[in-house]
């Protein structure tokens, strides 16, 4: 009875509960509801990470959230609160890194780049997608880390603009400039090296 209690709760629900002191079973939930969001957008953020390191990376948004979650004033944004605090560990893990790598598998985003002519055979189309997920790729890394969080948090976690605000602190219209700025760029670099 108490399980539906939390399961039929919404995001600021249980967190009002957890804050109350009464109810701890609420933080299960929230965890359950979001480790494995969480967790695919580390994997996604540190896509060359080992995977072990990851999990560790995730298990401390967790405890920094339980630890923290008292001094949420609006649980109304708990999981905007949440994306900020895994995007600020994962800067961190990779401040300590000489790159940052990310994972481009997201098909929205690399849409506009594969499925470039229609004439050709289905093994040159796969070469040339490959070729063109690598450039990405490495056009990607030349960006910085707010730009690439930017594009992450748009074309890996599917968020608005205005979400993506409200877990960066820049404005929309900032953000929509930049997605811009960000895509613009990785097209030069295609048409410059005779993909589009």
């Amino acid at each position: 009875m108490e399980a539906d209690k939390y399961k039929k709760s919404n995001d600021a629900e249980l967190v009002r509960f957890f804050q109350s002191g009464k109810d701890k079973a609420a933080f299960e939930e929230l965890y359950n509801r979001y480790k494995n969001m969480i967790y695919s957008y580390v994997r996604k953020f540190l896509y060359r990470t080992p995977e072990d390191i990851a999990r560790e990376i995730v298990h401390e948004v967790f405890i920094k959230v339980y630890l923290e979650l008292y001094t949420l004033r609006t649980p109304e944004v708990f999981k905007y609160w949440l994306y900020k605090i895994a995007r600020t560990l994962c800067l961190k893990h990779i401040r300590g890194q000489k790159s940052i790598d990310v994972s481009m598998d997201s098909s929205e985003f690399m849409a506009p780049f594969l499925n470039l002519s229609d004439n050709r055979s289905d093994i040159e189309q796969n070469y040339i997608n490959n070729e063109v997920r690598t450039l990405v790729f490495q056009e990607l890394d030349k960006l910085d880390d707010k730009l690439k969080d930017i594009v992450m948090l748009k074309f890996f976690d599917g968020l608005t603009c205005e979400e993506i605000s409200r877990v960066t602190l820049i404005p929309p219209r900032t953000i929509r400039f930049k997605l811009n700025r960000a895509f613009e760029k990785i097209s030069r670099k295609l048409k410059k090296e005779g993909y589009i």
